[in-house]
């Protein structure tokens, strides 16, 4: 069940403390009262859903507290894994969520997660905060770099390099996750990702580059367009209710 949170002031000083990254600038009273009316707070158990295939992806979300993936299943069952995330990184389906078009994908929390969710509606009040603007801006701009490197890794660097890549950019991320969903992630199986280990075992990663800062963190774009709000159905198969 995804249970609506009364305005944790933990969970909006988490992202204000984020939100510190994209501008030394100090927010005005009246930035944070905005960010507080745009941002709902919200937790979510181990093993539930934030969206599913079918439905609307209608809220971004920022991790506050947890971990969750973004994956889809192919038509003989497959597990595909397209995003892992902590804290301090956002997830969603940008094409339903910009475009409105029902997902192909599973948000799943990994652990019981505590989150900031933005609807579409929300973001171009959102967007009159400067520090906010620039953090969409930034974003963006790491997400291209990112789908980049991962499509060029997929189509001409071996396992071997990709798990290299993986631990140096990402070391957080091995041991909030299972091999099996890290080994999906990286588009090899999990028993070649064991035999790539035991070769690593001495790997040093080498320092994470401050220019391109979290590598696979989703953004959100368009704040400009405008889509009709619509409710979403209720999601069902051990998931919670997401408010209208």
């Amino acid at each position: 069940m995804l249970n609506y949170c009364c305005h944790n002031p933990d969970m909006y000083e988490a992202f204000f403390n984020y939100l510190q990254g994209f501008n030394y600038l100090p927010l005005t009273a009246d930035e944070v009262e905005l960010i507080r009316k745009a941002l709902t707070p919200y937790k979510i158990r181990r093993k539930q859903y934030l969206l599913q295939p079918g439905f609307h992806c209608k809220f971004y979300a920022f991790i506050v507290k947890g971990a969750m993936r973004q994956y889809f299943l192919d038509q003989k069952g497959g597990l595909h894994m397209v995003c892992l995330g902590i804290e301090n990184r956002w997830i969603g389906d940008r094409e339903s969520y910009v475009l409105y078009r029902p997902s192909n994908y599973y948000i799943e929390a990994v652990e019981d997660t505590e989150m900031l969710l933005i609807r579409r509606s929300d973001l171009p009040d959102l967007m009159k905060v400067p520090a906010c603007a620039q953090m969409l801006r930034e974003l963006d701009s790491r997400d291209i770099i990112a789908c980049q490197r991962r499509l060029n890794a997929a189509i001409s660097v071996t396992a071997l390099e990709r798990y290299k890549d993986f631990i140096a950019c990402h070391p957080e991320l091995i041991e909030r996750f299972p091999q099996r969903d890290i080994a999906s992630y990286l588009g090899i199986n999990k028993d070649s990702l064991s035999r790539i280990k035991r070769q690593l075992y001495k790997y040093k990663p080498p320092p994470l580059s401050k220019e391109l800062g979290n590598g696979c963190t989703p953004a959100f774009l368009a704040a400009h367009l405008t889509i009709d709000h619509v409710p979403a159905p209720t999601i069902t198969n051990n998931s919670g209710n997401l408010p209208g």
